[in-house]
């Protein structure tokens, strides 16, 4: 046999040689192929083996549902250990964008009763986790399911069959469990509106809503009290004649609108003072002390307030037009007789000089007006 090689075909094999070699340990290092996809047949195979060793499984003394030895259980378990589906694996699988569009709108599950906790709240994705977990679990799964929310991914842990389970479940609940999250939270907007409308009708059952044309202080409480209950106390007989101008107002609590009139201009100057009571009372035979302190509603007091004394007025009325004495007599007759209607008798001063026909004055603004009015009545004569 002939043996001889010509230098190019040896220089050829050296080379081949030496690729083979340095390509052996990245060939070494290269993954081993994807496991092969589980037909659903074999998904449902595995899955009654599964539920037929939790009806088996022992008790915590290790004794089966017969009170024997649970072999079976052993058998089934080992079987399904040995499976090449079985084996352990970590999968990463992207939370749905359904899913992440939810949890934008709904931060956040809360217990349809969630008055007992009211500060209660769950996280919407580790909520759907959990509903998907509870699931599994009464399969008999131990897929472990947990979130990472850096990268918007769900991590899967346990057999590769019963990720494959758990990962066609999420897949599945997530329209029901959009839907189901959907109409929580609607029921919760209308329950949030209706209370909401109901505090407003609460309110606007203890509120003030009125169109006043004017008239007597008196007369706007009857009227205020017609349409909301208060307790409103006139401190002065008088104090109800005061005329109240015209206003209008909208749902405004009775001591906000009562305390508002001291603002108002009255006719003549005159002003009141508005003053709210209200008593706080405790009630012993309560076993909650949050409703021991019961408020009742204020009283709402309304009184005159004195006008500051004035400076008197000075005067000086020429009566010269007035060419007889009986006139010019009559005339302070009658100044004296409107002095003491008018309650100024104390106030007033009156003095005729007979020489000038001049007549001085002094006391209150509106006394002094009164007597001018008289003496150019008189004069008009």
């Amino acid at each position: 046999m002939n043996r001889y090689r010509s230098p190019a075909t040896t220089r050829l094999l050296t080379l081949t040689a030496a690729a083979l070699m340095l390509s052996a340990p990245a060939l070494a290092q290269q993954s081993p192929p994807a496991a092969a996809p589980i037909s659903p047949e074999r998904m449902q195979q595995l899955a009654a083996m599964r539920a037929e060793a939790a009806k088996l499984r022992p008790d915590s003394a290790g004794r089966g549902p017969g009170g024997q030895e649970p072999a079976r259980y052993t058998e089934l378990r080992d079987a399904l250990r040995a499976q090449p589906e079985a084996e352990f694996t970590l999968q990463r699988v992207p939370i749905h964008p359904d899913l992440r569009e939810l949890e934008k709108q709904i931060p956040s599950v809360r217990p349809i009763d969630h008055t007992r906790h009211p500060g209660y709240g769950q996280p919407l994705l580790s909520h759907f986790v959990g509903t998907v977990g509870s699931d599994l679990a009464v399969r008999g799964s131990s897929v472990g399911i947990s979130i990472d929310p850096a990268l918007a991914e769900f991590i899967l842990e346990g057999s590769r069959w019963e990720i494959e389970e758990a990962k066609s479940m999420i897949q599945s609940m997530l329209p029901a469990y959009r839907h189901r999250i959907n109409e929580v939270k609607a029921s919760e907007d209308r329950a949030a509106e209706n209370a909401r409308r109901q505090e407003l009708e609460a309110f606007k059952a203890k509120s003030v809503t009125i169109d006043w044309p004017g008239g007597k202080l008196s007369e706007l409480v009857k009227q205020v009290r017609a349409q909301v209950f208060c307790n409103v106390v006139l401190g002065e007989a008088t104090v109800g004649d005061i005329a109240v101008p015209a206003l209008s107002v909208s749902s405004m609590e009775p001591e906000v609108f009562f305390s508002m009139l001291q603002t108002l201009p009255f006719p003549e100057g005159r002003r009141i003072s508005v003053a709210l009571v209200n008593r706080k009372s405790i009630d012993p035979s309560s076993k909650d002390r949050d409703h021991w302190e019961l408020n009742g509603l204020p009283a709402i007091t309304i009184v005159p307030v004195a006008e500051p004394a004035r400076e008197p007025v000075r005067q000086v009325l020429d009566l010269r037009s007035l060419d007889s004495e009986e006139s010019r007599a009559s005339l302070i007759e009658a100044i004296e007789f409107a002095m003491q209607a008018g309650g100024f008798t104390d106030t007033v001063k009156i003095r005729f000089h007979e020489p000038s026909k001049l007549l001085f004055v002094q006391g209150p603004p509106q006394a002094v007006e009164l007597v001018h009015a008289i003496v150019d009545a008189t004069k008009a004569k």
